[in-house]
């Protein structure tokens, strides 16, 4: 978020993706504790909620990762829940400091959702997508009767890195 602790306070981080309403995904979080005054367990934590559910309510990255410096990555389903007649609607992630040794901050590396459908057609677009070309209206021919659950769309990217 940043350096200053007074400001980090009085907000959040958080992070908007249109979505299916009717659909399941995979939210998988990306996190790497590299800031060089931030070295143990403890040093800094935050809560993290997804689809204003709260998903942590105390992240520690470096105690997750078992050190400083090594990646790693959190997975999360959520299930969205349609509301009236919208096809799409946002998926949040937000990220809210909480006091710590060293930091009232947050950070994330990266972000990935996966929609996840069953099925032998794994193709689709994302919500919002603008199609290339006409789409045809012929069902794909099934080769198997067996349902297969896939991950089918990747929505997001998101990359930051912390500056002193």
């Amino acid at each position: 978020m940043g350096p200053n602790d007074t400001v980090n306070a009085e907000y959040n981080m958080t992070w908007e993706f249109p979505v299916l309403s009717t659909s399941t995904y995979l939210v998988r979080l990306h996190f790497c504790q590299f800031i060089p005054i931030i070295l143990r367990n403890a040093d800094l934590a935050f809560k993290i909620y997804i689809a204003n559910q709260t998903a942590e309510q105390y992240a520690d990255i470096i105690y997750w990762a078992g050190g400083y410096g090594i990646p790693i990555y959190k997975d999360y389903p959520v299930k969205m829940d349609a509301r009236g007649n919208e096809e799409v609607q946002n998926l949040s992630i937000a990220l809210h400091p909480i006091q710590s040794y060293k930091a009232l901050d947050a950070m994330l590396n990266g972000v990935e959702i996966f929609e996840l459908r069953k099925g032998d057609h794994l193709s689709g677009t994302n919500p919002g997508a603008y199609q290339d070309s006409p789409t045809s209206t012929t069902p794909p021919s099934a080769t198997s009767s067996k349902p297969k659950l896939g991950v089918v769309s990747f929505v997001a990217t998101y990359s930051s890195s912390w500056l002193n």
